[in-house]
């Protein structure tokens, strides 16, 4: 039996809405779906002769790669929907102090943003040394910067310094950041595309 506990909160409703979408944001709703299920189940990867600090840090690292595409692709949805959509260049943040605090004390993940060439949006960039500087507290910066690093090859778990539990736990905590924000962006999705298709029907 499923295990509903993994799936987005408008799981349900999604049931019976995805019928009646367009096909193309019906795709785009069910990637998400798999996505956000399999970042929240995702456990351990398995690697024998790797150490268990090594494998946790991929781990950490596999995990928001996965949450940041559930969130790539309910973003992708949002901005389909033209009354919730982003202005063009506004950038979804997720505020978070304490966890900003924790991952500022991380010098190898500091160095790996700032010195990886993977990183080239000028915007991000500035908006990483924002944070690394202490002028800002948006850990959605640093999500998207360790997902360009892993996504083209420049991630390590000891290069992003992840070589402690406690250290581990904070890339974590950014995942379930970053799956929270997504599962209330796909809540909101799902609530204005339940009222456009009810007034569509009168």
């Amino acid at each position: 039996m499923r295990d509903e506990h993994n799936l987005p909160s408008a799981h349900r409703r999604m049931k019976q809405l995805k019928p009646l979408m367009q096909s193309s944001q019906a795709r785009r709703l069910n990637k998400f779906v798999y996505r956000f299920r399999l970042a929240r189940a995702l456990k351990e990867v398995s690697a024998p002769d790797i150490g268990k600090i090594t494998i946790m840090g991929y781990t950490a690292g596999i995990r928001l790669l996965l949450a940041y595409s559930a969130f790539e692709d309910i973003r992708i949805l949002r901005d389909s929907i033209r009354t919730i959509r982003n202005r063009q260049g506004e950038y979804t943040k997720i505020i978070d102090e304490e966890l900003a605090k924790q991952l500022r004390k991380n010098s190898n993940l500091q160095h790996l943003l700032l010195q990886d060439g993977e990183v080239r949006n000028p915007s991000l960039k500035r908006h990483i040394e924002s944070f690394f500087g202490g002028a800002n507290n948006d850990v959605m910066c640093i999500a998207t910067g360790l997902r360009n690093s892993f996504v083209h090859g420049t991630f390590t778990a000891g290069g992003v310094g992840l070589d402690s539990k406690i250290k581990i736990k904070h890339i974590d905590t950014l995942s379930h950041a970053v799956l929270e924000l997504s599962d209330g962006i796909c809540t909101r999705c799902v609530e204005t595309l339940e009222g456009e298709l009810e007034i569509a029907k009168q």
